[in-house]
């Protein structure tokens, strides 16, 4: 059949949803504390300041990062050389995933996509791709590569090099490293900016924290914490920093407007990692020395009740807080049309809330002029970030490619994702019918 001979395709179904009055409520995000003497992580209620039953690893994990969804974890395990992925629902430990030498932190793109594992032994950094488990070519940094961070566009990741005292920018598009900039003595720990405009560096030999202007690529004036700063967090806001300072047993925060330090606050033994619930309300830190996590409110910079872990934790991660149902959701128009092998769909939503992923939730059929018959199998669309947002009183327009053979259903163009499951039928004609679902 020749593509370009199929009836234009009309909609004439539409539907909406409101969510009911007893919608629940936002997940309590669990904090998830990496034991380097027991092998194992232990998760926190962050709701309840409760350690539940942990989940045995072995080895030494130093480190950890959670997708951006929260259904998985990367554990890092120093002495075995190897990232880990923990299943989250379940606790299931899967198949370690084999990267450089001494590999000490790790940081995750902002789509989910790749991991990016320092390898303090090796000098280098060993990019992950999540959907396979498979690690990549290593990435030559500086020597005794730390910590690790990556700007909130996914463009490129900042890495702490401990013994030359360096930061090492990587464009992760190419996987090509950058000039180094010069920061302070032994740099362990990194955290960006949620504007991704600075990067703040914690020099462990410094007892200093190093901003770092990433437009330019400048480093600005040492800012003065405790002794041996080691992890850093930064507030979702983007408000204040606050340094684990390691042999001072405090940590401080950083005025990020400023650049000042506030009052250090006193929590446990040799505090390492740090992590910042997504309320920005509270801040968890990792006391290697005493076994436990100390909470700390960050309207009042008030420590908590230690809450007792495993064998010398080191590291703190926290999942995303799932959000709440979204408001009402209506289509209030849809149409598509095919031509020269593209069906092009036109959606019309009340609010952004509507942009969405949009899949197949059926076999597509469309009956052609010449009277033949194409059947598309059933695929999803994904639809990313930052493409068609949909706002009131306008349309965004989405092309599907039918290839020849009938058996794809493609995209050419993204959007974001939301949560609710919207069915619209687009038909037109004797055996035409299509069936998409906004979700």
């Amino acid at each position: 059949m020749k593509i370009g001979n199929i009836a234009t395709l009309v909609a004439t179904a539409a539907a909406a949803l409101v969510p009911s009055a007893g919608a629940p409520a936002a997940t309590v995000p669990t904090a998830y504390v990496t034991n380097f003497g027991s092998g194992t992580v232990t998760p926190i209620n962050t709701l309840t300041d409760t350690a539940g039953s942990a989940v045995t690893l072995g080895g030494t994990p130093n480190a950890i990062a959670i997708t951006p969804g929260g259904t998985t974890a990367y554990v890092v395990n120093f002495s075995a050389s190897t990232v880990t992925p923990v299943t989250m629902a379940t606790g299931t430990v899967g198949r370690p995933i084999r990267v450089g030498i001494g590999p000490f932190a790790i940081a995750i793109t902002p789509n989910g996509a790749t991991a990016y594992v320092t390898n303090y032994g090796s000098g280098t950094v060993t990019p992950i791709t999540l959907a396979t488990g498979t690690a990549g070519t290593p990435i030559t940094v500086g020597s005794e590569p730390g910590g690790i961070a990556i700007t909130p566009n996914g463009a490129t990741a900042y890495v702490a090099n401990a013994v030359p005292g360096t930061v090492t920018p990587i464009t992760l598009a190419t996987g090509t490293a950058g000039t180094p900039i010069t920061v302070g003595n032994a740099p362990l720990g990194i955290a960006i900016t949620p504007d991704g405009a600075t990067a703040y560096v914690a020099n462990y030999g410094s007892g200093t924290v190093t901003p770092i202007t990433l437009a330019t690529g400048t480093a600005g004036p040492p800012i003065w914490v405790g002794a041996g700063p080691s992890g850093i967090a930064i507030t979702p806001n983007g408000a204040i920093a606050y340094v684990a300072n390691a042999l001072s047993g405090t940590v401080t925060p950083i005025d990020t407007a400023t650049n000042m330090a506030g009052h250090p606050v006193p929590v446990g033994t040799a505090p390492l990692g740090i992590a910042i619930t997504p309320d920005g309300g509270t801040a968890y830190v990792a006391d290697y020395g005493s076994g436990t996590v100390t909470p700390i409110t960050i309207a009042t910079g008030t420590a908590g009740h230690p809450i007792t872990v495993g064998t010398d934790p080191y590291a703190v991660a926290i999942t995303p807080e799932e959000a709440s149902p979204s408001p009402r959701v209506a289509i209030t128009s849809a149409s598509a049309t095919v031509s020269h092998g593209y069906l092009g769909a036109i959606l019309s939503c009340e609010d952004a809330a509507c942009a969405g992923t949009i899949e197949a939730t059926e076999q597509v059929v469309v009956t052609g002029g010449e009277g033949k018959t194409t059947r598309l199998s059933t695929e999803t669309i994904v639809l990313a970030e930052s493409s068609y947002s949909i706002s009131e009183g306008t349309q965004a327009r989405t092309e599907l490619k039918l290839t020849s053979m009938g058996t794809k259903l493609l995209t050419d163009v993204k959007a974001h994702p939301v949560r609710e499951d919207l069915v619209v039928t687009v038909h037109g004609g004797t055996s035409t019918t299509m069936a998409i679902s906004i979700s």
